[in-house]
């Protein structure tokens, strides 16, 4: 699997899915001039065997082919990959709606030049780095969570069962006592204590995993 992006995009590989062939053409053209090596897709299929077998800095989407299907197969495929949207003006809110999907930022078609994309790249690559480790590290946190209540949820049951446990320990000490102290009854004390030696040894076991 490639490995994750550094933070070094310069002369990187970049992969552009996009719906018209003379736009793809001017932003390879951009592309090229901003020192980036692209690579056009001509499907999502292509898209996704590219990134599964090479190493690409960022994919820029045409917003024609944005949907949620596109960005869960991109992101599932490459999850390390940050995706930068190209919307027109009149799609700005299809391109805000696909950041809140998964995209790492977006840029509008018309404004573009190669100064502009190498910015855009840098901290598109950056952004999605940082919110790939802030959801590791929710995703640590809930796990944490989850084990420490685990532990709680058994000492509250250890402490239970010790409460229920004094009052036979208790007999039982009463039991060896008297055993000790009496001739006539030592054999029905001691039978005694073995019957709640078994009881405690009953409850214990059944603290044990």
């Amino acid at each position: 699997m490639p490995s994750e992006p550094t933070a070094a995009i310069d002369r990187a590989k970049v992969v552009v899915l996009y719906q018209d062939p003379k736009e793809s053409a001017e932003l390879v053209a951009l592309l090229v001039e901003a020192g980036f090596e692209p690579l056009v897709s001509a499907s999502l299929d292509e898209l996704l065997r590219s990134v599964t077998a090479d190493r690409f800095q960022a994919l820029l989407l045409d917003d024609a082919l944005v949907d949620l299907d596109v960005l869960r197969r991109v992101g599932a495929a490459a999850p390390w990959l940050p995706i930068l949207i190209l919307a027109s003006l009149e799609d700005e809110r299809l391109a805000l709606w696909a950041v809140r999907h998964g995209a790492a930022d977006y840029l509008t078609k018309g404004h573009l030049d190669p100064p502009l994309l190498l910015r855009a790249l840098r901290c598109a690559a950056e952004l999605h780095r940082t919110r790939t480790k802030v959801t590791s590290l929710s995703t640590d946190l809930r796990r944490t969570q989850d084990a420490l209540a685990g532990h709680v949820e058994r000492v509250d049951l250890l402490s239970s069962a010790l409460r229920e446990m004094h009052a036979p320990l208790v007999a039982l000490l009463g039991h060896v006592e008297r055993a000790g102290s009496s001739a006539d009854g030592n054999l029905a004390e001691l039978e005694a204590a073995r019957a709640t030696l078994a009881q405690v040894l009953a409850r214990i076991a059944t603290l044990v995993p």
